[in-house]
């Protein structure tokens, strides 16, 4: 083999892991939203007022380098049956 031959070689395996690179920036730059849900109580600070009901709380993050856009919510319950909340609520 050359040295041409040997620097093609190079040059074929630098050019690949750069590519393999600007594919995983690519992938880590997509928007990602992480969720969280849970049952809650609400508690008011120096009331004695108690609510006995649960709420449900959920908090929406971006964890991604772009933005996302979030245009509702939607439940499904155990048994199939599903709700959509309104835009306003959100």
């Amino acid at each position: 083999m050359s040295i041409s031959d040997w620097a093609a070689i190079v040059g074929l395996v630098l050019a690949s892991i750069s590519l393999g690179w600007n594919i995983l920036n690519e992938i880590r730059k997509a928007p990602r939203a992480k969720v969280h849900a849970m049952i809650a109580g609400i508690i008011q600070p120096g009331s004695r007022i108690h609510d006995d009901k649960d709420y449900l709380s959920i908090s929406i993050a971006n964890v991604g380098s772009r933005p996302i856009r979030i245009n509702g919510v939607g439940l499904l319950g155990i048994n199939g049956g599903g709700t959509h909340l309104k835009k306003s609520t959100l």
